[in-house]
């Protein structure tokens, strides 16, 4: 008993929420019942008075007449015969009304089936509709994959060109740094080259300087002295002139962009720059300008400080290879 008055509440509790009128009614009398077996008369009547006092909702006959026959039940067994008769009156009207309903449902069957077949006849049409609108949407379906198929593969041809692509350009871009590898190292050569020059040629400058002071007639002198200040005039602008258009053959825009960046830059900072681009050590850059080592090691000092990296442990030759 106390097991199906447990599950009784749950069915009541949710037949409520759910608002499943016509059985949450007759669980209700069942509620009714359970409350009788357990002697509990004053609660019985309340669930039956609930399932009767509902005339807006309770539209189901048969709950109401078992709520009115529980009633019956209950006055007959409290000595209560006027209201036990006035419960059973009202009980045989609506058991009657139950009866009357069943007739009266049987001559609503053709008409019911009348609608039945009107309501087979529009869903045939309804269903042909539905057929024709599937096949129209299978079509769409099967053209939409075509679709998809053709850009799938035209998808893969395009990353494999764009492969390809990479490819050609990552072998272009490694054939470039070679080229300009080698650019580099044959101007560095060209300059080593021109620097030997300079350097006969400072000696025959100097060797004319010698001979200058052995001559004994100003004229010769004169014409020794000049000779040599030509020689070293036009070594060291041959030297300079060569280095600059081999170098901005090889490097087309490092001068512009370093100067966009460092615009403070002095002209012999950036031939300095120049240089370390080329990767050249302090003792090349000391014997193509004829400065001593320990003046190219301060102006490499004073370039880092100008380019922002003097307290950093970056490369000064790695720093200007991104310019």
């Amino acid at each position: 008993m106390d097991s199906a008055d447990y599950y009784n509440q749950l069915s009541v509790d949710l037949l409520k929420k759910d608002e499943y009128w016509t059985y949450y009614w007759n669980a209700l009398n069942y509620r009714a019942k359970i409350t009788l077996a357990k002697n509990d008369t004053l609660l019985a009547k309340q669930y039956y008075n609930i399932v009767l006092g509902a005339f807006d909702k309770n539209e189901d006959l048969k709950s109401q007449a078992d709520a009115l026959y529980g009633l019956f039940q209950i006055s007959l067994y409290s000595n209560k015969p006027n209201q036990a008769m006035d419960f059973l009156t009202r009980y045989q009207v609506v058991n009657d009304s139950i009866v009357a309903s069943k007739y009266t449902s049987l001559l609503s069957v053709l008409k019911i089936k009348e609608k039945y077949e009107n309501k087979q006849n529009e869903l045939e049409l309804e269903h042909q509709k539905v057929e024709l609108i599937s096949q129209r949407k299978n079509f769409y379906l099967m053209f939409l994959s075509v679709v998809i198929l053709l850009l799938a593969i035209t998808t893969y041809f395009v990353i494999r060109l764009q492969r390809t692509k990479a490819k050609s350009i990552q072998h272009q871009k490694k054939q470039l740094e070679q080229e300009l590898e080698y650019k580099n190292k044959e101007m560095t050569s060209n300059v080593m080259s021109l620097m030997k020059k300079n350097e006969i040629l400072s000696k025959i400058a100097n060797k004319l300087l010698f001979v200058e002071k052995e001559a004994t007639k100003q004229e010769i002198k004169s014409i020794i002295h000049q000779l040599s200040k030509e020689i070293q005039k036009t070594t060291d602008k041959e030297i300079w002139d060569e280095f600059e258009l081999r170098f901005n053959q090889v490097h087309l825009e490092f001068h512009e962009n370093l100067m966009k960046e460092f615009p403070e830059l002095s002209p012999n900072e950036q031939k300095l720059c120049a240089f370390l681009r080329l990767n050249m050590s302090t003792k090349d850059i000391s014997n193509l300008t004829g400065q001593s080592t320990k003046a190219i090691d301060i102006a490499r000092f004073r370039l880092r400080k100008k380019l922002g990296i003097s307290n950093s442990d970056i490369n000064l030759i790695t720093f200007l290879s991104k310019y």
